[in-house]
This record gives C-alpha cells, structure tokens and sequence, in this order.
C-alpha cells in the first residue's frame, strides 16, 4: 500500500528534521553529505527491496536521511547569510529545491517506464551517493566560514572584506 510508505517516509521525515534541528551546534556542509550518503544507501535497498517491512523500513530512513539534510542545509545558509540578505537567499533556496523536485520527478517518470522504477531509483540513489563521495573526495574536508560581525572586530581589524572564523 502505498499509503504506508509515504506515511513511513513522513514519520522519518518528523524524526529527522527535529533531531538535526534541535542540534546545539551549527552543522557543517560535511553533516549534509553524510545525510546524502545515507539518503542514498537507504534509497538503494528501498529500490531493491522485495519485502514489505524492508521497504518501509528503508522509506523510513530514506525520509530521516532526506529531512536531515535539508534542515542541515537551511540551517547552514541562514547561519551564514548576511542579516539583510537572510529572507532573499532563503527564498531562493527553497524555491530552487522546490522546482527541482517535479522536473526530477517527470525525467525519471519517463525513464521508470522504460526500464521500471526499481532500476530509476537505485540509479538516482547511486548518483547522490556519487555526488557526495566525490564531493567529499575533491574538497577534503569542507571549510564553511561564516562572517565574524564587524562589532566583534577592533577598528583596525574592519574592512570592506568580512573576516572569517571556521565553522564549527
């Protein structure tokens, strides 16, 4: 039924969002490609699942993992967007992240049709898997920086450039 796994994915979806969304500390762009990984990993077994409690279980964590991520990369582009620009740079993100979710969702409506939608979806899950490995790879380890603001600075330190700390 496929009322059960949207409803597993949205349970997970919840868990996710609040427990990365309760963290402490500002999460890095590492955390959101650890989260594509496992959105990834759990996308594969949930395309080659043949049993009923593994596919929820799988839809359970591909909605943990997806919701996760997401929060993590809010998260991130509000702690370091510029008071001023915080609103504008939100809008875009989500009106980006929400437009390409339907052109996605039509490519690989059509491919699903060709070659069935178990195969689309362990080939769409490889690719977010790959992505993040190989985004991993090429920077190493991330360095986010966020601007330290000016009123911590001393005058001699001010400039028309921020000055930036490491995010933690």
């Amino acid at each position: 039924d496929v009322t059960a796994i949207v409803v597993a994915s949205g349970v997970g979806a919840v868990l996710g969002a609040m427990t990365t969304g309760l963290r402490r500390t500002v999460p890095g762009l590492r955390a959101a490609l650890g989260w594509l990984i496992g959105f990834g990993v759990a996308s594969v077994v949930f395309g080659l699942a043949r049993s009923w409690g593994l596919a929820l279980g799988a839809a359970t964590l591909v909605g943990f993992c997806y919701f996760s991520m997401t929060t993590v990369l809010a998260t991130l582009l509000q702690h370091l967007a510029d008071d001023a620009k915080r609103g504008r740079i939100m809008s875009l993100f989500v009106m980006t992240w929400g437009g390409i979710i339907p052109i996605g969702a039509v490519c690989m409506g059509a491919l699903a049709d060709a070659v069935g939608a178990p195969a689309v979806v362990v080939l769409a899950s490889s690719v977010c898997m790959l992505y993040a490995l190989a985004t991993l790879a090429w920077t190493g380890r991330p360095a986010v920086r966020t601007p330290v603001p000016a009123s911590v600075l001393r005058s001699d330190q001010r400039s028309d450039q921020p000055s930036t700390e490491p995010l933690r």
